[in-house]
């Protein structure tokens, strides 16, 4: 694994440690606000416990040229807790001694132990971000307790939704404890054209592209999409591709179901560094789903002028807004998702008003720049953006 650079005493440094594995919206996030604070001179590392995803996490880090690391003292939330896991995280964050230690979690949940972990290492001061808006489910109130005292113990809580914040609230995190941040989406640096991106992915030119990018796993709703896609396919058999991005332990499962479709109807591109040619060779983007903390990927679509099609759940409607940006649908409802595909296919100038909304919207509100200055100035750093 990578050995840690040296410190510098010099500036301020923030230390954000990740502990979910995989590389998805809540990494490329991390990514995005480590960039702006070097940009002012911020200094911000980024630790990843040792998964057995980390190595392409840690290659996205430095194709992204953000400082990232993994450490096999940062606890991967998949585990079990242990007291020997605490104290190699708290002797951690006294070896490193930042400023501010800036924890992630994929999920809602805080655990009260990493918390605990980072205060008894000394650190002044100690924020939590959670990017899920899961509803707590009957039989957790350990966890919700866990995630309520921990979230005491924390400067403040970020969250990317308002969806989330409710989810706080729900298990006695004060709202004043929660601090609403929406997602940045990182600035565009591939120029890539349409055709060009169509060649490397080997689509027709002519075709409608339907496309998504997620990790495919079973929340994210891929097997209800090639579910609806079968009768757009079978209306439009020459006209109509979708194109899957992404590598998951659901992706044989979702090969078998593309299986039933007309051959070379459905695309899997595998896990790609740079999702850059999927949306710029796509004419629609999906994702439905099951569970969102917001939806990273809704507005990186969107900044390629594509409209979006999410669902009704967590903080999609709040990156997606219905019929003004895209169209959303019913979690697991197939026949409303396949009626929703079908209006954007046949309608051309719906698909062009939708992604031009999409895309003002997300350089107006979601700008790269914007929200790091606004995440500063929650940290308390000045900036010459404030």
């Amino acid at each position: 694994m990578s050995t840690l650079p040296d410190k510098p005493a010099s500036k301020p440094r923030i230390l954000a440690i990740a502990t979910s594995g995989g590389f998805g919206g809540m990494e490329r996030l991390i990514f995005s606000l480590s960039s702006q604070c070097r940009m002012h001179g911020i200094m911000c590392d980024i630790l990843f416990a040792c998964s057995p995803e980390v190595e392409s996490t840690l290659h996205a880090a430095r194709a992204a040229r953000v400082v990232a690391s993994a450490s096999a003292d940062v606890p991967d939330s998949r585990n079990e807790w242990s007291v020997s896991a605490a104290l190699r995280l708290c002797r951690l964050v006294r070896k490193w001694a930042p400023d501010v230690v800036h924890l992630h979690y994929g999920g809602v949940h805080i655990p009260l132990r990493d918390v605990l972990a980072v205060r008894l290492g000394g650190v002044r001061r100690c924020i939590v971000t959670t990017h899920s808006a899961t509803p707590w489910s009957v039989g957790r109130e350990r966890t919700m307790a866990s995630t309520r005292m921990a979230a005491f113990l924390c400067d403040f809580v970020i969250v990317h939704s308002n969806a989330t914040k409710t989810r706080l609230v729900e298990c006695g995190v004060p709202a004043a404890k929660v601090r609403v941040l929406p997602v940045c989406v990182p600035s565009r640096s591939n120029t890539i054209t349409r055709n060009h991106a169509r060649k490397l992915l080997g689509l027709p030119k002519e075709a409608i592209v339907i496309a998504t990018a997620a990790r495919l796993v079973v929340e994210k709703g891929i097997g209800t999409l090639i579910a609806a896609m079968q009768p757009v396919i079978a209306a439009n058999p020459a006209g109509v591709r979708l194109l899957v991005a992404g590598g998951g332990s659901d992706r044989e499962r979702l090969e078998a179901l593309a299986a039933q479709l007309p051959a070379g109807s459905v695309i899997f591109t595998g896990y790609l560094a740079d999702v850059a040619p999927v949306y710029a060779s796509s004419d629609i983007f999906v994702l439905p789903s099951e569970d969102e903390g917001f939806g990273l990927v809704f507005l990186e679509a969107a900044a390629y002028g594509l409209p979006s099609i999410g669902t009704h759940v967590g903080g999609i409607p709040e990156a997606v807004l219905d019929n003004v940006t895209g169209l959303l649908v019913p979690p697991g409802d197939s026949v409303a998702l396949t009626a929703a595909i079908t209006r954007l296919v046949r309608d051309a100038d719906l698909r062009s008003r939708l992604g031009r909304a999409g895309m003002a919207r997300a350089a107006e509100e979601f700008g790269e720049a914007r929200l790091g200055a606004a995440y500063l100035r929650l940290l308390g750093y000045e900036t010459d953006a404030t």
